[in-house]
């Protein structure tokens, strides 16, 4: 630690003080962060701004200081010393800096066998620019993992929010489909009501309600399934349940937006280390955003492919577009500076989340037709 190392400099020196100053981050005051020949409190807090004094002024010059006479030297300030009852006889203060940036200082009071010479400054330079390495990778260190915990938290705001917005977008389409289980379900207890004198009769009532209401409950649960953050760990998933559920989620926008889907699934694809939840959201995403550049186009086929290709799978989404609708897809997907839009909504996310799970997401056009290609390794 630094008051060890501050310690062990203040023996093989015999000085009656040394101290370590080191800038606050993004402000121009030092703080006094260790120190050997003074009793500190725990509350005692020392700060000098950056320039003033012996120390800060070798900080913010990056130049070192040795003065046997310091109280002549205009630069000394001697209101920490006056703290502890500190007369200076000599001094010497050097600076740190990391990448050129001031870090801070090292200052040494009072060398109990002489004055400071030549032969100290250039062992106490060795120590400061160790020392300097040592704070500044550290102080690195702990942005770098600031920064990493601040992606993390951001990169789960944005899927949530992906997934909230794929929820809503989905939710006017799906309405009609909920109702429709719904009506019949009121239509079966009605005439289970006027059937209560024949068990026959009302025991087949009843199923179909049961029926009914199994169907809405699995569209919910599908839905739900989108956006439950706590199913994001990583698991042996069945691609073929994933890729049937998104179907069957999709499967009333493909009506409204006259698309005549097909899909040729492998029914043997082997299972893959996913987050399942991450991986319906990036399939539906998709398969939402090529509804969309049909619709504008009027209408068309839409095509899924999923099967194993050497030691990856492959899911692939294909369509025939109109040029214009073709080339704003392709180009907003590879320009993450582009304008966003709902037809490039989720897509910039989605190359995230498949390249979280090292695979590889690629966007192909030849002529009228674009392609969407996943490819996950098989492990």
């Amino acid at each position: 630690t630094l008051d060890r190392v501050i310690r062990w400099l203040g023996r093989i020196f015999d000085v009656e003080l040394i101290s370590l100053w080191l800038v606050e981050d993004k402000q121009n005051i030092m703080k006094l962060v260790a120190a050997q020949g003074i009793e500190m409190s725990p509350e005692q807090k020392f700060t000098l701004p950056l320039g003033k004094g012996l120390v800060g002024w070798a900080a913010a010059n990056n130049q070192t200081i040795l003065s046997n006479s310091p109280n002549d030297e205009p630069r000394f300030d001697g209101s920490v010393l006056d703290a502890f009852h500190i007369i200076a006889r000599n001094a010497i203060a050097l600076p740190m800096s990391y990448h050129n940036h001031p870090l801070g200082a090292l200052g040494l009071v009072n060398k109990r066998s002489g004055d400071f010479d030549s032969e100290d400054l250039t062992l106490l330079d060795t120590a400061a620019r160790m020392i300097a390495i040592a704070v500044g990778n550290a102080r690195l260190h702990a942005q770098t993992l600031a920064l990493m915990d601040e992606r993390e938290r951001l990169h789960h705001q944005v899927l949530y929010a992906e997934r909230l917005a794929t929820v809503g977008r989905l939710t006017a389409s799906l309405s009609h489909e909920i109702n429709n289980p719904m009506q019949a379900i009121q239509g079966a207890l009605n005439l289970a009501l006027e059937e209560l004198d024949s068990p026959e009769d009302l025991t087949t009532y009843l199923q179909l309600s049961l029926k009914e209401a199994e169907r809405v409950i699995q569209l919910l649960n599908r839905m739900r399934q989108i956006y439950r953050p706590e199913n994001d760990k990583l698991e042996q998933v069945d691609i073929n349940r994933i890729l049937h559920e998104v179907i069957a989620l999709a499967n009333k926008e493909f009506s409204r937006q006259k698309i005549n889907f097909s899909a040729d699934i492998d029914a043997n694809l082997p299972p893959l280390l996913a987050a399942a939840n991450q991986l319906n959201l990036v399939f539906l995403s998709i398969l939402l955003n090529l509804s969309d550049a049909i619709g504008v186009a009027g209408g068309g086929d839409l095509r899924l492919r999923a099967y194993v290709k050497s030691t990856a799978l492959r899911v692939e989404f294909s369509t025939r577009l109109s040029n214009i609708i073709a080339n704003s897809w392709v180009d907003i997907f590879k320009t993450p500076s582009g304008k966003e839009t709902d037809l490039s909504f989720g897509l910039s996310f989605g190359k995230d989340i498949i390249s979280a799970h090292n695979g590889v997401i690629d966007y192909i056009k030849q002529d009228q037709k674009i392609m969407c290609r996943i490819e996950l390794p098989i492990r």
